[in-house]
């Protein structure tokens, strides 16, 4: 009886190693199509890194950002920089002072900005700063402003309309900084361009002076 239990054992043997055969080979194959799998969910995978090589995404981005937020964005990455700090503008005056006369208690144009809109780069946040104060002594009603096309400051206390885009009331009577900052409407071509007010204010021995005055605009890079 010990040759037919040698041949079953030996039947057996085989059979377990057939089992373990094709159990590693379903295992290896399984593995391979999981891989597979996982990298035909990579290939399709829709990730913020795709989104922004396709160009579309951070410009879209960047108009719900103000100015600050802006230039934060643009140096997370290379597609992210669609936002360039240009250099401050060419302007007639960097500087004003007068005095106002005492009947005289409007508002009046100070300057004008360059077309932003003719620009191939199209403005994102236009900044200025510059240093400011009025007389040194008595009421103050100096005021600096910008104003969009066909609107103006308002006279002395008066309100400011929905064309008055940034500015500043009143003046301090000692040497101070002032920084401003506004957006631009690309959208609407009858605000550009825009002009800087001032305001001196009636009265008699009133005077408003302005220094050092830099404008400089955040634009999108490769708008045109």
């Amino acid at each position: 009886h010990a040759e037919p239990l040698t041949t079953s054992c030996k039947a057996l043997t085989m059979l377990f190693r057939r089992l373990r055969k094709k159990h590693a080979t379903s295992r290896i194959r399984r593995k391979i199509i999981e891989r597979e799998t996982a990298m035909d969910v990579d290939e399709y995978a829709i990730t913020l890194t795709k989104l922004l090589d396709q160009g579309w995404l951070a410009p879209r981005i960047v108009t719900w950002l103000d100015g600050v937020e802006a230039l934060k964005f643009a140096s997370v990455s290379r597609n992210c920089r669609v936002v360039r700090l240009q250099s401050p503008l060419d302007l007639p005056y960097d500087s004003f002072e007068e005095h106002g006369p005492t009947d005289v208690y409007n508002a009046k144009v100070w300057q004008r900005f360059p077309s932003f809109l003719s620009s191939p780069n199209k403005p994102h946040t236009v900044y200025l700063r510059c240093l400011w104060s009025d007389q040194g002594w008595g009421n103050r009603k100096g005021m600096l402003s910008v104003v969009a096309n066909g609107g103006r400051a308002p006279d002395d206390y008066k309100p400011w309309s929905d064309l008055v885009v940034c500015g500043e009331e009143p003046a301090p009577h000692d040497w101070s900084p002032l920084r401003l900052s506004f957006r631009p409407k690309i959208e609407d071509a009858s605000h550009d361009p825009y002009a800087i007010w001032v305001r001196i204010g009636g009265g008699g021995g009133h005077r408003l002076k302005v220094e050092d005055l830099c404008v400089r605009v955040l634009s999108y890079a490769n708008s045109e």
